[in-house]
């Protein structure tokens, strides 16, 4: 059998870094408005309570699908998909405010891994599956 080792570390720091940052956030409707094509997508969601932000979710899509993905989260749920949107539904009727940060990443397949290292770097309250043994990510 043959080892083959891909190393995203530096990558998946940078994202991690991009994330931590305190700036440049996208309101939902402002993303509807961008070309999501040729590239996977990478995303968190932040609530903002008063002046407080903090990292609630890091989620992935397809470029070509990451529109829908949004409207599923910020104004129409699909029975079958695991969207945030009765989350953030409960938060923007506190009044408080859902901002996102987005990472492109190519080729579109690491999505998956740079999504999967960041949430266990993070681990943010609604990537949490509860109702299990434990939780789980």
């Amino acid at each position: 059998m043959k080892k083959v080792e891909i190393n995203l570390s530096r990558e998946i720091e940078e994202a991690h870094s991009y994330f931590s940052e305190q700036s440049q956030f996208y309101k939902h409707k402002e993303i509807l408005n961008l070309d999501f094509k040729d590239f996977g997508v990478v995303y968190a969601l932040y609530l903002k309570a008063g002046e407080s932000i903090e990292l609630k979710y890091i989620g992935k899509s397809k470029g070509y699908l990451f529109k829908r993905r949004i409207i599923n989260h910020f104004i129409k749920k699909h029975e079958k998909t695991g969207s945030k949107l009765n989350l953030i539904l409960n938060e923007f009727n506190q009044g408080n405010k859902v901002l996102i940060k987005l990472i492109k990443t190519v080729p579109e397949s690491y999505r998956n891994t740079i999504e999967e290292e960041l949430i266990n770097k993070n681990r943010p309250d609604w990537n949490i599956q509860k109702g299990r043994n434990k939780e789980h990510f």
